[in-house]
């Protein structure tokens, strides 16, 4: 026993001289400490590509007052912005506390694999962090200034989260997340889409992938209800509305159940969606709760618009988009088997697609007075 004593002290002895040596060991204020990394490209005349890396970085000033800059890299490759940018840098670059990737439109257009391939090898980066695409340079909205927040990745990384409430978003665009949808077969990424608006930055839609390319892009009130598709749980609000003074809202969960079938060549797909809440706003049906009768007359009506809606957007995406956007084929190849060379697109595209919603209300708010 005495022995592992002396062998424990001695190694903290041992730890404590090579902290105190080490000249890598820095204070925070002297290190570039990440906030996030923004992806841009320069097309030029010449049809050759020059990225600009911009990073986000904390500047720790006096009396704890803490603010950002941005700190840009440029190249012919993205390993050689960051050679660029640390020859302009006074201080080392510390990783892994970033909070977003922001990627610019133009960016996701010519195809972000180049961006995951250099972040999955590198084991020090944020793999935890959001990803977004912008509608307009990467830099600019790094460079955001909101009032409360020492930069824009972080009120971007709250408005992530914290859209799960009530448009039926997941915790599912972390970079992790884009690493194994834009390879998996029957899979998609789906990227929440952020602008600027009066109010500052806010999430527009959704960003479509085609493998590693953004191909198209979704508005909110589409983007609610391919998530409520596509998604196996999610929380939302939904409402029943025939004019400004008459309305119901509903807020719930919803959970969702795919089932296929195949004859032959073709598949069938069955939607089951079943969507359980309370009503947080009434100006349509009094007293529903109290009313069995008038409830179930609630019940069908939330059901029949809510399955109206989904049937729209489920003919948009097989005309228009023309892409398993609901990750369809992923529950086909595990019924049916995986790689045998399907183009999910097409088949999804091709096939019938059915939806059953169900709506069930459990109360109403504090009740009625």
């Amino acid at each position: 026993m005495k022995g592992k004593q002396t062998v424990i002290l001695i190694s903290l002895v041992l730890l404590f001289i090579s902290y105190i040596y080490d000249t890598n060991m820095k204070p925070v204020e002297n290190m570039q400490v990440l906030s996030g990394a923004g992806y841009d490209i320069i097309e030029e005349v010449d049809g050759h590509i020059t990225y600009s890396i911009p990073l986000s970085v904390y500047v720790f000033g006096e009396d704890n007052k803490i603010t950002g800059e941005i700190k840009t890299g440029i190249g012919s490759t993205i390993g050689m912005t960051r050679g660029d940018r640390q020859r302009k840098s006074d201080n080392k670059f510390l990783l892994g506390l970033e909070k977003v990737y922001v990627i610019s439109e133009d960016y996701a257009k010519f195809g972000i694999r180049n961006i995951l391939d250099v972040l999955f090898t590198n084991s020090e980066v944020n793999d935890m962090g959001a990803v977004i695409v912008y509608n307009g340079k990467a830099e600019e909205l790094l460079g955001y200034q909101v009032n409360g927040y020492p930069t824009s990745s972080d009120y971007l990384e709250g408005v992530i989260k914290n859209a799960q409430g009530y448009n039926f978003f997941t915790n599912n665009y972390k970079l992790t997340d884009v690493f194994v949808r834009v390879d998996s077969e029957g899979r998609k990424a789906l990227i929440p889409y952020v602008e600027i608006k009066k109010t500052g930055p806010e999430v527009a839609g959704f960003a479509v992938f085609n493998k590693d390319k953004m191909v198209d892009k979704v508005n909110m009130q589409e983007g609610k209800i391919l998530n409520l598709l596509r998604e196996k749980k999610a929380r939302g609000a939904l409402n029943l509305q025939k004019d400004a003074k008459s309305y119901v809202d509903y807020y719930c969960e919803a959970r969702r159940k795919v089932k296929v079938k195949k004859d032959g060549d073709n598949y069938k797909f069955i939607i089951d969606l079943n969507l359980e809440g309370d009503i947080t706003s009434n100006e349509e049906f009094p007293s529903v709760i109290d009313n069995p009768e008038l409830k179930k007359k609630l019940e069908a009506e939330l059901s029949d618009k809510i399955e109206d809606e989904c049937n729209a957007f489920i003919q948009k995406m097989k005309c228009e988009y023309k892409l398993d956007l609901l990750e369809l084929g992923r529950v086909a190849a595990a019924n049916f088997g995986r790689h045998q060379n399907k183009d999910w697109d097409k088949i999804v595209s091709t096939s019938d697609i059915k939806v059953n919603v169900k709506v069930k209300v459990d109360k109403e708010g504090r009740g009625n007075y």
